[in-house]
């Protein structure tokens, strides 16, 4: 959290600069760039967001999990939210963000932090080679005592719990 705070005041001190010498060379120059970025934000999340829902029905639809398609949703709802962001550095991160090779980059490295900070647990039931994905969050046994859960009937006896390294395999 720290670590967050720290940026975020870097960014907004080196934002405050930077405006400041924009606005000793041409004061009306910088007023365009800040308005014009905040309505180019705007119209971006309106316009990538229209698209990028239109993508995630899609997805519903042909029944696939529309995960990547809620990373890219969330990439441009960052990316707009830079823009309307008044600064000069904030305004060439959400440009990049909005542009396609970038965000791939950018994707990449969120879903890999994502990885990192959430464990995945992986189940195999029976023969099939599908992979069910999930986190224990505590035994029947204590959810029981703590009046959480209701009684669970046992799991078949083809459920199969993978070892951590077959686990590896599938992430």
């Amino acid at each position: 959290m720290l670590q967050l705070l720290t940026v975020f005041v870097l960014l907004s001190l080196s934002e405050l600069v930077l405006l400041i010498m924009f606005l000793n060379l041409h004061w009306g120059l910088t007023l365009f760039w800040v308005l014009m970025s905040g309505l180019a934000g705007v119209w971006f999340i309106r316009r990538q967001g229209n698209n990028v829902m239109a993508e995630m029905r899609r997805a519903v639809a042909e029944d696939r999990l529309p995960a990547d398609v809620m990373i890219e949703a969330f990439l441009v709802l960052l990316a707009g939210s830079l823009l309307i962001a008044p600064g000069i550095i904030t305004d060439v991160i959400g440009v990049t963000i909005l542009v396609k090779p970038f965000r791939r980059h950018y994707r990449r490295y969120f879903v890999d932090w994502l990885k990192r900070r959430f464990r995945i647990t992986s189940i195999r039931f029976g023969d099939r080679s599908e992979i069910v994905e999930g986190e224990v969050v505590g035994t029947a046994k204590e959810n029981r005592a703590n009046g959480k859960a209701p009684e669970f009937i046992d799991p078949p006896d083809d459920v199969q719990v993978l070892p951590q390294q077959e686990r590896s395999r599938w992430q």
